[in-house]
């Protein structure tokens, strides 16, 4: 994933510990409390100084959040199913021990596990009788957005746009569109700032199709056009720099820089 932030404000850091006191019981040192949790993490052999308040940042809770991401995504197979969801509840547990920190990124990190909702349904609740039960697609989605806000607002800038999408569907919160463009042109600055084509060039994306759909009103073909040029500029660049993943959207962008133009020339 990638990682570019601006300087986090007070205000958001505060946030940040909040919203991780709705989650897991910690102290000031973010140990982990909840027996059942330590247990299952120190089975899956993270090292006990992760969970006893001794990674000051979360660094180390974030690093260790994504070894088993990366575990579970690599597990496909049906026969793996159980060690998958097992490698995502590790996921889910360690990046909340990070955000506990402060750190940003936990909070990026969890709301991709809840928005993607690798858990398939069932994530940590304090106190609950199962370690991970049930929790609903609301409350998920909900968990999503609320992760986003808060890694968005503290300057995260892929955040940024995942939290626009989040505003644009409706997922964990109401619809709003202006809201959603707000968050896309948030990204797509920050992205330009730090020369992260990743970032403009997904935030851009959703700019053209804002622009070419006249979601704020009427069609607008010309600002589409430009947006979708500068989505294939910036897609084009992650994907020869390894990003594969962005293939798709790189193929979204350059059609809409061909729907566009034909658009504007008449050409249909």
């Amino acid at each position: 994933m990638t990682r570019v932030q601006t300087e986090m404000p007070t205000e958001a850091q505060d946030e940040v510990q909040a919203v991780m006191q709705d989650e897991m019981q910690t102290d000031a040192q973010a140990k982990v409390h909840d027996e059942r949790a330590r247990a299952f993490l120190l089975s899956l052999g993270v090292p006990l100084p992760v969970l006893d308040g001794e990674d000051p940042t979360g660094e180390q809770a974030i690093r260790w959040g994504a070894i088993f991401y990366n575990a579970g995504m690599d597990r496909t197979q049906p026969e793996e199913h159980e060690q998958r969801i097992e490698a995502f509840h590790a996921t889910e547990l360690l990046y909340l021990l990070g955000a506990a920190q402060g750190s940003v990124y936990g909070e990026l990190d969890l709301g991709y596990v809840y928005s993607y909702d690798r858990g398939e349904g069932h994530y940590y609740v304090e106190g609950a009788e199962e370690l991970f039960p049930l929790i609903g697609e609301e409350e998920r989605c909900a968990r999503a957005f609320r992760r986003y806000r808060v890694a968005a607002e503290a300057g995260e800038i892929q955040s940024a746009y995942k939290l626009g999408d989040m505003y644009f569907r409706g997922v964990g919160t109401e619809v709003d569109v202006d809201a959603a463009r707000t968050w896309y042109l948030r990204s797509y600055q920050g992205g330009k700032e730090y020369g992260n084509p990743v970032i403009y060039g997904a935030a851009a994306l959703r700019l053209g199709s804002f622009a070419e759909e006249g979601v704020l009103g009427e069609p607008q073909f010309e600002e589409a056009l430009r947006w979708y040029e500068i989505a294939e500029t910036g897609l084009s660049a992650a994907v020869r720099m390894g990003d594969t993943w962005y293939e798709r959207s790189l193929t979204r962008a350059r059609d809409g820089v061909i729907r566009c133009k034909q658009e504007l020339s008449g050409g249909y």
